[in-house]
């Protein structure tokens, strides 16, 4: 559906989230008022969350939708249900009911999709524990798994981070997409046992174990159920969200790992809802989302994407050092202006 924003709307979103007599930069706008499927590409500074938040307000100005739809707006923290809060108070019960989604992409995963398919599945609830807590339990039961329990104390022993107990060793362990059991201590990988190997058998056992005798998963794995699941039922899900879901909106896009995107691009149709990528491959943060045995790909926005390259955070002497250094080596136009004196880096 194309919305004709009038200047009277932007002009009303403009008092409501920016200060005083500031305005939407022009490529600000055209996101803004841009309602078909694209990747938008922001820059640091840009005020993206805002430009969100703005499209959100003018979503709001027209629900219901039609058809009983809703929005979806999704990131990797609550940053967006607590500007809602804060700067959409008015339009915040509207935002956040029933059949819209507002939340982290973990909660949407669980929620929707992984929790429904491991109950369908295991006939129980499902309860998500930290790794910490993961191998403590795993440590109780895993003395019934003679094989894993030797190659676990044997290499702990004699493990050279000698700092390191046996709770904190089992974190580290993990299945690699081969079945083999492996570890990872700090960045440091290493293969323990093949997948033909009795610990490595007894390890995917004992997982299952816990999660049909305990009810607990930890929270990395659950995407490996949500992938699970969408394998056995990906058309019926995509109908299904797609058509809850009018539009789609996934912030700090760049900081999804490989197992979020695909998960994203199976349930989201471009062609069937609105789906809007934001973020910034510049800002790319991979470890605080990387699993064990993850490779990320650098974001690169689809073609015809929007691009966002005013900044408010830094004058123009900053910008033009900082443009080369991007990796399309595109220009940052900065709202603040010059500085009036040479920037310093200090170290």
């Amino acid at each position: 559906m194309e919305w004709i924003i009038k200047d009277s709307e932007i002009e009303e979103v403009e008092h409501l989230l920016l200060p005083d007599g500031c305005h939407f930069a022009d490529d600000a706008k055209q996101v803004i008022t841009h309602w078909d499927s694209v990747d938008v590409s922001a820059c640091a500074g840009s005020g993206k969350t805002t430009v969100l938040l703005a499209k959100l307000k003018l979503i709001a100005d027209r629900m219901p939708l039609d058809n009983g739809a809703g929005i979806c707006v999704l990131s990797h923290t609550n940053v967006a249900v607590n500007e809602i809060k804060n700067k959409l108070a008015r339009y915040a019960d509207k935002l956040m009911s029933y059949p819209n989604y507002i939340g982290t992409i973990q909660s949407f995963i669980d929620r929707f999709i992984t929790i429904p398919y491991i109950r369908r599945k295991i006939g129980r609830s499902v309860q998500f524990v930290d790794g910490r807590t993961y191998a403590q339990h795993m440590l109780h039961k895993m003395k019934a798994y003679y094989a894993l329990s030797s190659i676990v104390n044997h290499n702990c022993v004699n493990s050279k981070n000698k700092n390191l107990d046996l709770v904190e060793y089992i974190m580290s362990l993990y299945s690699n997409d081969n079945g083999a059991l492996c570890i990872d201590i700090n960045g440091q990988k290493k293969v323990l046992a093949g997948a033909n190997k009795p610990s490595a058998k007894q390890f995917k056992k004992l997982k299952e174990a816990l999660l049909k005798d305990e009810g607990i998963i930890r929270f990395e794995d659950a995407f490996k159920y949500a992938e699970r699941a969408i394998e056995e039922l990906s058309d019926q899900y995509m109908d299904l969200f797609c058509l809850r879901f009018r539009y789609v909106f996934v912030d700090e896009y760049q900081d999804c790992n490989d197992k979020q995107r695909r998960i994203l691009n199976k349930l989201f149709d471009p062609y069937k809802c609105v789906v809007t990528y934001i973020g910034d491959s510049d800002q790319a943060i991979y470890n605080s989302y990387r699993s064990y045995n993850d490779v990320i790909d650098d974001w690169s926005p689809r073609k015809g994407f929007l691009s966002i390259a005013s900044s408010c955070r830094y004058n123009q002497n900053i910008a033009d050092i900082l443009s080369p250094l991007r990796k399309g080596k595109t220009s940052i136009k900065s709202s603040l202006g010059e500085a009036g004196f040479k920037p310093v880096l200090i170290i």
